[in-house]
């Protein structure tokens, strides 16, 4: 038996489906993962399924924005994988619209490319992005009422969306999801 199986059935995989997951993903992308996950719910987050957030994590990292998680794809045997390059990752926040996760590819990794990206977009899709991601950050705490507010704050430059986001962002994962509620209820 693999060292981590028991992690993997511990998160609600069935054998099969751990037994698969460690053929097709390299042991340090499912420690990440599982790091990945253990930190989400240690701030809060209670997902209705652990191994369904697993497999998300396994397949969009960057969208948790995990440093861990954000690296580079890797075969079994340890070198980029050969296949067509990934499409970047998108959140459905309709069932018609989709916000980009990651920023437009650069040649050259630049400080504040997200942020001058993400302020590039149309301010209802910045609205957007930050209602979805406060609702992974904050799980079955984010109140839907929020919703409209947050829009409209973004809309008349009341809310910095992406302010709020990164803010809401860095006190989940130091486990103080209560500052981000005491924000929003401000509003």
């Amino acid at each position: 038996m693999h060292p981590l199986t028991p992690e993997l059935l511990g998160v609600g995989l069935s054998a099969a489906a751990a037994q698969k997951l460690l053929a097709q993903h390299p042991e340090a992308a499912l420690r990440a993962a599982l790091e990945g996950l253990a930190h989400l719910v240690q701030g809060g987050f209670q997902p209705k399924s652990r191994a369904a957030v697993l497999r998300d994590l396994l397949a969009h990292p960057a969208k948790y924005q995990f440093p861990a998680l954000v690296a580079a794809p890797v075969s079994k045997q340890g070198v980029k994988s050969p296949s067509k390059p990934a499409a970047k990752p998108t959140l459905k926040l309709d069932s018609a619209e989709s916000v980009p996760l990651l920023p437009a590819e650069s040649s050259e990794p630049d400080e504040g490319c997200e942020e001058r990206d993400f302020r590039a977009l149309p301010l209802e899709e910045q609205a957007h992005a930050l209602c979805a991601r406060l609702r992974v950050v904050l799980g079955k705490s984010f109140d839907e009422r929020w919703r409209a507010k947050l829009r409209a704050g973004v809309q008349d430059g009341d809310v910095d969306a992406w302010a709020l986001m990164t803010g809401a962002i860095r006190a989940a994962f130091a486990r103080r999801p209560g500052e981000v509620i005491a924000q929003l209820e401000a509003l």
